[in-house]
C-alpha cells in the first residue's frame, strides 16, 4: 500500500493522482481538494523507495511542483490566493532554501506551470484575460504575442523536455480556434554562438510586426 488518506481528516475530500514529471526523473503523487493540495515525490529509478511529502498539508494551501536540472519549480499560494512561482533546490526543500521567481500579483492568476530543459512555461490570467509566459534559466521571461486582446489561449501537448518549440491553442470573437507553435527562433539566428553553434552562422533578421504587436527598433547595421 503506497497511500492511505486518514478518514478522520475529510479524506472523501481529497483526490489522488501519480504522474511522471517531464523529465522523467521523479515520480509525482498528489492530493488534492478544491483548496488544499500535498505532493509526494519519488526518484523513478527508485520505484521500491520511500515516497517524500515535498511540502505537508496545510488546510487553504495548494501547490504544483515540477522538475527541471538541478531544482524543482513549483506554484503556490502560502502568501495569497493568486499564488507565486518558486524554485527549491532538488537536494534541500527546506523553506530557506526557497527563491521566488515570480511574485503574488494582485491582478494576476498563475494558473499553469510546464517546466523545460532549458525555460518555464506558465500560464497567467490577467485582469481576466489569458497570458502565456516564457521564463528563460536565467530570470528573463516573455510573453507569447496574441493576435487580439479579448481571446481564449490554453497550452496543448507539449510531451518534449528537450525543445524550442511550444504548442498552444488559441480562439477569439474573430478568430476560429487554431493551433499555434511558437518557435525560439530568434536567438540561434543572431547569436549561434550562445546556442552552441558556429558563430560564422548568424543572420541578420527583420521580423515585420503582426497586429497588436509593437515594431523592434530600427537596424543599425547594413
Amino acid at each position: 500500500l503506497t497511500m492511505n488518506e486518514d478518514p478522520d481528516v475529510a479524506a472523501e475530500a481529497f483526490r489522488i493522482g501519480v504522474g511522471r514529471t517531464r523529465s522523467g526523473e521523479w515520480l509525482v503523487m498528489q492530493a488534492g481538494s478544491h483548496t488544499t493540495s500535498e505532493t509526494r515525490l519519488l526518484r523513478a529509478d527508485d520505484p521500491t523507495g520511500a515516497w517524500r511529502v515535498f511540502i505537508l498539508r496545510e488546510t487553504d494551501r495548494e501547490y504544483d511542483v515540477d522538475h527541471q536540472g538541478d531544482r524543482f519549480v513549483m506554484r503556490i499560494n502560502d502568501t495569497d490566493r493568486n499564488f507565486r512561482l518558486a524554485t527549491v533546490p532538488e537536494d534541500d526543500w527546506n523553506p530557506a532554501a526557497w527563491r521566488e521567481l515570480l511574485p503574488h500579483r494582485e491582478t494576476v492568476m498563475l494558473e499553469g506551470l510546464d517546466c523545460f530543459r532549458d525555460h518555464l512555461v506558465v500560464t497567467e490570467r490577467d485582469l481576466g484575460l489569458p497570458r502565456i509566459r516564457i521564463i528563460a534559466r536565467d530570470g528573463s521571461s516573455v510573453h507569447v504575442p496574441f493576435t487580439e486582446e479579448v481571446c481564449e489561449a490554453y497550452l496543448g501537448p507539449n510531451a518534449e523536455l528537450d525543445t524550442t518549440l511550444l504548442r498552444y491553442h488559441y480562439q477569439s470573437l474573430v478568430t476560429p480556434m487554431s493551433v499555434f507553435e511558437y518557435v525560439d527562433l530568434i536567438g540561434p539566428l543572431t547569436d549561434p554562438r550562445a546556442h552552441g553553434g558556429d558563430p560564422r552562422d548568424a543572420f541578420h533578421v527583420v521580423i515585420p510586426s503582426i497586429p497588436g504587436v509593437g515594431f523592434s527598433g530600427p537596424t543599425t547595421e547594413p
